[in-house]
């Protein structure tokens, strides 16, 4: 589900709002490179396996309820069936990494940390311009 936030993100011109933009993984290095170059990213990717950003900002792994559950199933369903795609993760992946949006405006200072409860958990991308005094249209 991250990669549908962040290909929803995407759009955005957000260099002509003064923002910039680094997209965090668990995953390793070969793995963060084949999800660039399948979702085209534009931004900055890096690869933290030993999860000290996650752990700096507080990003906990999930109890197996929080991930196995109807509302995620359903949200994997929707990617399958909906957008056609395969959803396709590393054998070791770990399942249970949650992760979220953090918003750090040029002073250092946290203006938006939104912690996944569940795969499927982002903040809406309307909530997140508003956030940013962003105006332009968008379909979340």
């Amino acid at each position: 589900m991250c990669r549908e936030h962040v290909l929803q993100l995407q759009p955005i011109d957000w260099k002509s709002h003064n923002v910039s933009i680094v997209i965090v993984s668990f995953e390793e290095e070969q793995y963060v490179r084949r999800y660039r170059d399948e979702t085209g990213l534009k931004w900055p990717l890096i690869s933290d396996p030993n999860r000290a950003l996650y752990r700096l900002f507080g990003m906990e792994r999930a109890k197996v309820g929080q991930i196995i559950n109807w509302r995620s199933l359903r949200g994997y369903l929707k990617l399958v069936f909906k957008s056609r795609r395969k959803v396709q993760l590393p054998s070791n992946h770990d399942y249970l990494q949650l992760g979220g949006d953090i918003v750090i405006d040029p002073k250092g200072i946290v203006q938006l940390a939104h912690y996944s409860s569940s795969p499927e958990d982002r903040p809406l991308l309307s909530d997140m311009l508003r956030l940013l005094k962003i105006e332009e249209k968008v379909d979340s």
